[in-house]
């Protein structure tokens, strides 16, 4: 069975980067499937890197190998790491996004040594990730390559924030509709809701959202809608408008959910 390999980067398609990679990555596993998660993540953007990750790599077949290219230099704080989980592979910086991405803690995660390959290395997914990944696809072990256990960084600004009777949900992406998508589980919420009715504030008083729908069509056109997506995760959004840019909205912007 041919090997997946999976790409997510903020390259765009026109970059050289894109094209060395790829070529690259067919000479050392010439019978593997490469696909294009991405190029066009925002420049230098981890977490909307991570959201996309975290959507897309379930969809893979078992074995698929999935390089991290964005912000993926490395240093004392942020190291390379290989991450094993439901028998997919990851590889990337430790930037702390690791448990978003797998919805979970990591089933294991190993230290890439990177003073014995590629100290100052300014293009690692070449020189390291790409080699990583050939011999995983090759029946390696990280254990065989010498690549020890280790704990994996975990960004508590991607959790919601609980204050007595009130949730507060981060915004983490913005799809292309402008829609919101936060932090804020199905169960997050109904930990926090425990059968209360809810009031959510989008930025304004004005702005209120009293139920959770389970389709756009709950609602009229123009009407503030919230869900919870195919992901599992709290969606705030206009039915047919743009509501990151009617409320000039940006990821981390946080709506506040009154529980009643």
């Amino acid at each position: 069975m041919h090997k997946s390999i999976s790409i997510i980067s903020d390259w765009k398609r026109s970059d050289f980067y894109t094209i060395v990679l790829e070529t690259r990555l067919q000479q050392l596993v010439p019978d593997a499937r490469l696909s294009v998660i991405s190029h066009d993540v925002s420049a230098y953007d981890s977490m909307q890197a991570a959201f996309i990750l975290r959507a897309a790599w379930q969809h893979f077949p078992k074995g698929s190998i999935h390089l991290n290219c964005v912000n993926s230099s490395s240093s004392n704080k942020t190291p390379h790491v290989l991450i094993v989980h439901k028998s997919h592979v990851f590889i990337g910086a430790d930037l702390g996004f690791w448990p978003f991405i797998c919805q979970s803690k990591p089933d294991a995660a190993y230290l890439i040594h990177d003073d014995q390959h590629y100290q100052g290395s300014s293009f690692p997914e070449v020189t390291v990730f790409s080699e990583i990944a050939a011999a995983i696809a090759r029946g390696l072990t990280p254990e065989k390559l010498g690549l020890q256990l280790c704990d994996v960084q975990e960004n508590t600004a991607l959790s919601p924030i609980a204050e007595n009777d009130q949730l507060l949900a981060g915004i983490l992406y913005f799809d292309s509709y402008g829609n919101a998508m936060t932090n804020v589980t199905k169960e997050d919420f109904e930990d926090a809701a425990k059968g209360r009715k809810f009031v959510l504030k989008v930025m304004s008083e004005r702005n209120q959202v009293k139920r959770i729908s389970s389709s756009y069509y709950d609602v009229k056109q123009g009407e503030f809608i919230a869900l919870f997506n195919s992901l599992g995760l709290l969606e705030v959004a206009i039915r047919e408008g743009d509501l990151r840019q009617l409320l000039s909205l940006e990821v981390g912007k946080q709506f506040r959910i009154e529980f009643l």
